[in-house]
């Protein structure tokens, strides 16, 4: 009993709880409580919540909702990712690493945080090993068939015994975009562990850190001196091939998603307020784009500088003039775009819609169609009159 009494004193004096505290997340085949993600969630993070809303559907047939921190359910809460609530609760992210996680109850509410990219990812996955999860493969899952999901809880944080714990050498398994320099010589990867350089001579890698990468967000300038990346809402440049930081641009409440750089090493980038924006590099001065902009566009830039070409969320893509810095036209395509590029010999706009690969002519520097035919063909696809839109069209045939 002396040896126990003494057991429970060191327990208690090292901040280690003794016993843990019950968390139910689903009771009678029915929600027992909400999944709660920062404002601004990692994809990591992202990628936690919906793994364990899945996974619990899976096994109960609950839909457990997936709220944004300051949203009011009333319900008990899982805290996931690096969110006020576990800051206000004593969690210090600037003291985890970048795999470490951290599992805290918090009266009726549990917190599963962790460094980036991807702590708080395993901290959800130990938990749903506890609960009988497993994942064995890319194809293979085991879920156990249950009305009811609980665990008692104890504070925890642990970090795996080593970092990298992949079969594949130098090159990123999670990769977002890839772009190729100028010369043909690099790979500029964006993944979620930050921005990759690689030598295809040599395959040498080199790495910067970059937090919270997005798909658009990577390129090349056009004399492949330099690269650029949207990193945390934030422009940075990177000199090639050393592939150090050299500058960034961040615009006070805006949130960059996306870029393409210009044939004058400027670039275009969208932001998250839905403005399209030309931004000289080394003044920093900016130009709005007249018109809507669909803040999850792919971007595109025709190789003389005069289109600018981005994808819409609602089927369609839409051409500007990126001289005057306004919208042309909008063409609308039967599915969501999954990409928008200019073919740079024959002056055509390829659009990746749904299975198809279609191109459109669009002739510079005079902004003009080479035929009647494709503007008619142009005007069934966009359903719209265009030739307002161009400075000279053909008489017709």
């Amino acid at each position: 009993m002396k040896h126990a009494m003494m057991i429970i004193l060191f327990c208690l004096l090292c901040g280690i709880p003794v016993v843990g505290a019950d968390f139910q997340f689903v009771r009678n085949g029915q929600p027992a409580c909400v999944i709660v993600l920062p404002e601004h969630p990692s994809e990591f993070e992202q990628q936690a919540a919906e793994d364990m809303q899945s996974f619990l559907r899976q096994m109960s047939g609950a839909e457990i909702r997936i709220l944004s921190e300051g949203t009011k359910s009333g319900s008990p809460s899982v805290y996931i990712g690096q969110t006020r609530f576990a800051t206000q609760n004593g969690a210090d992210f600037g003291k985890l690493g970048d795999e470490e996680y951290q599992i805290v109850p918090a009266g009726r509410d549990l917190i599963v945080t962790g460094g980036r990219p991807i702590g708080s990812f395993y901290g959800v996955w130990k938990l749903l090993n506890r609960l009988g999860v497993w994942s064995l493969s890319m194809e293979q899952d085991v879920v156990p068939k249950q009305q009811n999901a609980s665990l008692n809880i104890k504070s925890e944080r642990h970090a795996p015994t080593f970092s990298s714990r992949v079969i594949y050498d130098s090159l990123p398994i999670h990769y977002k975009a890839v772009k190729i320099s100028p010369d043909s010589g690099l790979v500029l990867v964006s993944s979620v562990l930050g921005l990759h350089l690689v030598d295809l001579e040599t395959f040498e890698t080199k790495d910067a850190k970059c937090e919270n990468p997005v798909p658009q967000g990577i390129g090349f300038s056009p004399d492949g001196k330099k690269s650029a990346a949207v990193c945390g809402g934030e422009i940075r440049f990177f000199s090639i091939p050393k592939f150090t930081a050299e500058n960034k641009i961040g615009i006070e409440g805006r949130k960059a998603l996306s870029i393409e750089f210009m044939r004058d090493s400027n670039i275009v980038a969208g932001f998250d307020k839905g403005i399209l924006s030309h931004i000289d590099t080394s003044s920093k001065s900016i130009i709005d784009f007249s018109g809507k902009f669909d803040k999850a566009a792919r971007i595109a830039v025709s190789k003389e500088g005069f289109f600018v070409a981005s994808t819409e969320e609602n089927a369609s893509v839409k051409l500007w003039n990126a001289r005057e810095h306004k919208l042309m036209l909008t063409i609308s395509t039967d599915k969501k775009p999954e990409c928008v590029f200019f073919e740079p010999e024959e002056n055509l706009l390829g659009i990746c819609d749904g299975e198809n690969l279609k191109f459109y002519p669009v002739d510079a520097p005079d902004l003009k169609l080479s035929s009647w035919e494709l503007l008619r063909k142009m005007e069934k696809e966009a359903g719209m009159e265009l030739k307002d839109f161009y400075l000279e069209i053909p008489e017709s045939k």
